[in-house]
């Protein structure tokens, strides 16, 4: 009674539920009297004629349930999907250590990815009193495949590693251009805190080379020697954050970067953390052997999750905003726009 033509099977249960009160609990302690209104009130309703039975069925099922001893009705719980995330059993007041003894078996293998992406950027170039703009997008790329050889001694060999640019200025044609970096389709061995080339490495090379003496994405550097609690935070220098995104050494750092637990939860398989990244006016100096300077300015935000088994960083996604001042004997050129950074290693034991 009272029902508009058409009313949903939602609608249904809208009614049902404001007109009667009654919740699942309730109607398993409600009368025998009250159970036959509800019954009744189902038989009423011509309209849904199509759910009367299903309807039916599992009050019956309820009503049995409620009469027998020993049973006991749950709701049905909703199941996660095989490989999701799921968040794990941690109480705030759990400590955890971020910090690794740095050590993984012979034979372990990583397969590991950094890409930084520069898109949309703007470009100013200056050369004496003249200024031209324009639009650049500048991507680079470096994969690496390592391999443990002893506790001591990593053996990485790095891919196709490069930077790819393209630039446009006012009233001219895009100019498309794919550098390799310095360390590209060689291999490094790295022993302890030293990386050596395998054939003899340029001056340039050499230079490189200091990016590989320390952990993948700033290893232990990015974390606090003692335990942690969820929602600890913890602030970094500089140079740190800086040298783990853009895989760089830099000199005359300053900013603000902070580090804080945001959760742990399963991912893969494995007990994960991810820690929340905020970057404030990050800034830091590189330096080339042929007389430039880059200065590199980072603000933005992101997180990076950490193996619990491994104590690995096995994921980086990060973003924000990037200005590039590169400065040389005869012109300076600014870029400054949306950057992102993504990086992944992958880890396979023995």
């Amino acid at each position: 009674e009272g029902h508009k033509p058409g009313l949903a099977h939602g609608g249904f249960w809208l009614v049902f539920g404001v007109s009667h009160r009654l919740t699942l609990a309730s109607l398993l302690q409600a009368s025998i009297a009250e159970r036959g209104k509800v019954l009744s009130f189902i038989g009423r309703s011509a309209r849904l004629e199509f759910m009367k039975k299903a309807i039916a069925n599992r009050l019956l099922v309820l009503l049995l349930a409620a009469c027998l001893p020993g049973c006991d009705v749950q709701p049905d719980k909703p199941t996660e999907a095989e490989g999701s995330e799921s968040e794990a059993d941690t109480s705030t007041d759990d400590e955890i250590s971020l910090v690794s003894s740095g050590v993984f078996p012979k034979g372990a293998r990583m397969e590991q990815s950094r890409q930084v992406m520069m898109n949309h950027l703007g470009m100013t170039i200056t050369q004496g009193a003249d200024t031209a703009k324009g639009a650049a997008n500048i991507i680079y790329r470096e994969p690496r495949e390592v391999e443990v050889m002893s506790s001591s001694v990593w053996k990485i060999l790095i891919g196709d590693a490069k930077a790819e640019t393209s630039t446009t200025l006012r009233g001219q044609d895009e100019k498309v251009s794919n550098k390799p970096a310095l360390l590209s389709n060689v291999t490094v061995i790295r022993d302890g805190d030293r990386a050596q080339l395998e054939g003899v490495p340029t001056d340039e090379q050499k230079e490189a080379l200091k990016s590989f003496e320390a952990d993948w994405f700033g290893g232990n550097d990015l974390f606090p020697d003692k335990p942690v609690k969820l929602r600890d935070t913890w602030e970094l220098k500089p140079d740190l954050l800086l040298s783990a995104v853009m895989g760089r050494e830099f000199a005359d750092c300053s900013g603000k970067a902070t580090l804080s637990l945001k959760k742990i939860f399963t991912f893969d398989n494995e007990e994960t953390a991810e820690i929340v990244v905020s970057m404030s006016h990050l800034k830091g100096t590189m330096r080339e052997q042929d007389g430039r300077s880059t200065e590199v300015e980072l603000d933005g935000f992101g997180s990076l999750y950490r193996s619990l088994k491994n104590l690995h960083t096995t994921r980086a996604n990060l973003k924000g905003t990037v200005t590039l001042n590169t400065k040389g004997p005869e012109r300076a050129v600014n870029f400054s726009g949306p950057f992102e950074c993504r990086a992944s290693s992958d880890v396979t034991l023995p």
